[in-house]
């Protein structure tokens, strides 16, 4: 669990650190994954004390209020030593350039003790965070921005500033002397007293009559002064509607949240150069920025705002509003960023960048600009490649593509990269404008080394997906953020994106890029690629691949363009009944993902499967699950309603029986418990001289030392390994725990041979049932929650696949489209093959 803890915030205090951690601990609570406790800092230690008992696993996260109230030093003891500890960092204080240098060298003494003491940190500000990088070599450092309200960018815009009335300004920020409304209201009192109208509107606090505010009052005696309190989000929204200008005098800022909501709904910002401002406020575009503390450039750009009406309206063309955060994006980074400390993963991507150098690059496709960029503070490196104006009103043509050596710089047959980059220039080169951000993400970012490795993998018939897994990598690793992030800095927010890849068109709209557009990248296969390229379209999602596989591999109805296409679309193909010519004659389920049962199984499932009985389709139910015979599991589904005839089901243990009748691998030295044993119909042996297989189920405590021993003797005296599967982790009721694989692995090392796996993802599991129903595997859909173990066999022998959810049941990361529903499962039977 994630718990974030600060200090109880004060009633009407506006505050974007409260805001932030409110949306943020809330967001936690809904999707059971933590929640904010609000803790006096004299009573932190022992809060965290009382946490870490009740949750060993605990990751706490310590709010920036806490820097100059508790030294860090003194919660070490509280902490139990899986306790994982992030700070969350809104902003520093010790920056605050009003303070005396005993007091700011106090302030950061504080400030480095708590980095120091932390696990991590997560910096609200990107500027910040590379700030920190360069300083603390190693230290996990992660930046998420706090998102913007949607009532800021669904507003109209700024009102419409009419010569000869008051220039509307509006601030919002806490009331006291560190934000510099003093200054603002003195600028505003000398402009009043030029001859020009104003109106300040200062949103903040609760307190309206401290002896601050009053002081405020009295300064301001030629112009219409404001405080309005503390007002609602949705308030401040109406407030910044009837604005012409947001304004802010403050001293030192983060990320600067009433800035970016201010430029969110429209309205030109007037500011000091601080922190993340410049990011979200491009000066002359969306608002003006001054040099830090420079009250003359401030109050100039007011004034000429007041003598020259013009220019608040060319600063309304801001960048386009699907780019700033959102508060769901927000909280997504938040958790992720937590699991990964926990994990002790690193710091990973930020998904931030900054301009590094550039120069004009002459190519025999034609003259491009070179820029280079830092990642993430760190010396990882990206780039943009590109021609012509990237901000112009028309959106780009732009690909997003990841480095590949092996591709393009040994000319391998393997892949398609090499060919979809130069074709991706040469379109650009044509049309005189674009970009490639090419990203240095070899191997779908496990690198250049553990790529070689997975080739290896595929030359011992695993295919591009398998081989990843097969090394203990998720399946795609890479991260398009900061590709976004060179793309909104060089303004092109919205393009027509060239690509097969759903998860890169994703990820750019997630981080503020709008995709007008996706074109597909093609090229003719080869005898070498030809899997590599069915396995990206089958399992992968890569849609416009269809077309250029032979006739007899594309599945068009029921590859990833079946789904990922029509949803971009918005099309649908009508369905068609499956008993006619060329519908659908099988269906494989997964069980316990897709068709999940306890005490009854879900009324849904039950009229699914109906259908498709009364469709002339036949249905076959897979299962792994090792643990029982295939007739005690008969005997649940019955009782739980799902009424299958005998012949319907395939268990691994079955499965198992089979293989080793039909291998002459009989007797079996089995490690499994007593209700599988049955499906060996007594063909078994405890003598490891006369064992001819050793067979590995779903039976871990069953396993003790003199068992392991057998086996082991059984291995060395020339038996068999099989395995039901080798999965290596299982979601059990008490989280993640390790699964068959882990047993599987440390028999194959002492007998020095592989395992043989009977259930999925092996062909034989597929194959049987195939024989068994007569049916081809152009007839048959495979329907599983897992990419793998459950898809990858299915797809091997070219069977369509779909990946579907139930209630409880989370998919695999995958970038295919998942199914939620039986209703709209259903629509995809019923499509023609």
């Amino acid at each position: 669990m994630i718990y974030l803890l600060q200090s109880p915030p004060k009633p009407g205090r506006v505050s974007g650190a409260y805001r932030c951690n409110h949306e943020l601990g809330r967001r936690l609570q809904a999707a059971e994954a933590g929640r904010i406790v609000n803790v006096e800092a004299a009573e932190l230690r022992e809060r965290c004390a009382e946490l870490s008992r009740a949750d060993p696993e605990a990751v706490l996260v310590f709010d920036s209020l806490f820097l100059h109230q508790v030294d860090p030093r003194f919660l070490g003891s509280a902490l139990l030593r899986a306790t994982k500890t992030i700070l969350l960092l809104h902003y520093l204080p010790s920056r605050n350039p009003r303070l005396d240098p005993e007091e700011r060298l106090r302030l950061e003494r504080a400030e480095q003790s708590w980095i120091l003491a932390s696990d991590a940190v997560i910096s609200a500000g990107s500027k910040l965070a590379r700030e920190l990088a360069e300083r603390h070599k190693g230290l996990p450092i992660r930046v998420v921005h706090p998102g913007v309200d949607p009532c800021f960018t669904s507003l109209g815009g700024p009102a419409r500033f009419d010569a000869g009335k008051a220039l509307s300004l509006v601030s919002v920020a806490h009331l006291i002397p560190d934000k510099g409304h003093r200054s603002l209201v003195e600028i505003c009192e000398r402009l009043a007293k030029e001859g020009h109208a104003l109106k300040l509107v200062l949103i903040g606090d609760e307190s309206l009559d401290s002896e601050y505010t009053q002081s405020l009052r009295a300064a301001a005696q030629s112009f219409e002064l404001e405080l309005t309190g503390t007002l609602s989000i949705e308030e401040v929204a109406k407030r910044l509607e009837q604005a012409q200008v947001f304004v802010s005098a403050s001293s030192y800022e983060n990320f600067a949240t009433s800035c970016v909501e201010a430029a969110a709904a429209g309205v030109p910002v007037l500011a000091y150069e601080l922190g993340d401002v410049g990011y979200w406020v491009r000066d002359g575009e969306n608002g003006l920025l001054v040099a830090p503390g420079d009250r003359e450039g401030l109050e100039a750009a007011l004034r000429g705002f007041c003598e020259e009406p013009g220019k608040l309206e060319s600063l309304q063309r801001g960048p386009a509003r699907e780019a700033f955060p959102s508060w769901e994006g927000s909280f997504e980074d938040f958790l992720t960023s937590c699991e990964a400390v926990r994990l002790g993963l690193g710091a990973g991507p930020t998904g931030e960048v900054s301009f590094y150098s550039r120069c004009q690059l002459p190519t025999g496709l034609g003259s491009f600009e070179v820029e280079v960029y830092k990642v993430g503070g760190g010396e990882e490196e990206a780039v943009l490649i590109s021609m012509g104006e990237l901000d112009a009103s028309e959106p780009p043509f732009v690909r997003v593509h990841s480095e590949c050596f092996t591709g393009e710089v040994l000319d391998s047959l393997k892949c398609d990269c090499r060919d979809q980059l130069i074709a991706a220039l040469r379109t650009i080169a044509q049309k005189g404008r674009g970009a490639v951000v090419y990203l240095r993400q070899e191997g779908r970012g496990i690198g250049l080394g553990n790529k070689i490795r997975a080739y290896a993998e595929q030359e011992r018939g695993a295919n591009t997906v398998e081989a990843n897994t097969i090394l203990g990598f998720p399946i795609d690793l890479r991260d398009f953020s900061q590709a976004a992030a060179i793309l909104r800095l060089k303004g092109a927010r919205r393009v027509h994106m060239n690509t097969n890849n759903p998860a890169k068109v994703a990820s750019l709209q997630e981080n503020g890029i709008v995709v007008e557009s996706v074109l597909s990248s093609t090229s003719q296969p080869n005898r070498h690629n030809l899997d590599y390229l069915r396995t990206k379209y089958r399992l992968l999602g890569h849609a416009g691949l269809g077309p250029v596989l032979p006739a007899n591999e594309e599945d068009a109805d029921h590859g990833p363009e079946s789904l990922f296409a029509r949803i971009v679309s918005g099309t649908q193909k009508e369905p068609a009944d499956p008993r006619e010519e060329g519908g659908r004659r099988l269906v494989l389920f997964d069980l316990d993902g897709v068709i999940p049962f306890g005490e009854r199984v879900p009324p849904e499932a039950i009229e699914l499967i109906q259908r498709c009985r009364e469709a002339g389709i036949a249905l076959r139910f897979l299962s792994n699950d090792g643990v029982g015979s295939r007739r005690s599991r008969l005997a649940s589904l019955r009782e739980a309603g799902l009424a299958l005839a005998d012949d319907e089901l395939y268990t691994s243990s079955y499965l198992a029986a089979r293989y080793a009748q039909e291998q002459g691998l009989l007797p079996v030295l089995p490690l499994l418990g007593e209700p599988a044993i049955e499906d060996l119909h007594g063909l078994v042996t405890e003598d490891a001289e006369v064992a001819k297989s050793v067979l590995v189920g779903d039976w871990f405590h069953f396993y003790d030392r003199d068992r392991l021993v057998q086996a082991q003797r059984a291995l060395e005296a020339g038996a068999t390994l099989l395995a039901m599967h080798k999965k290596r982790h299982w979601p059990g009721p008490e989280g993640r725990t390790i699964d068959l694989g882990f047993w599987v692995a440390g028999l194959e090392y002492c007998a020095g041979q592989p395992a043989t796996v009977i259930g999925k993802p092996s062909s034989y599991a597929y194959e049987t049932v195939l024989r068994d129903a007569g049916f081809r595997a152009e007839d048959c859909l495979m329907v599983a929650d897992e990419v793998h173990p459950d898809l990858m066999g299915a797809d091997r022998l070219g069977i369509a696949t779909l990946l579907f959810r139930t209630d409880g049941v989370e998919p695999c990361s995958s970038t295919l489209p998942v199914l939620d529903s039986f209703e709209s499962l259903w629509d995809e039977i019923r499509l023609p093959r």
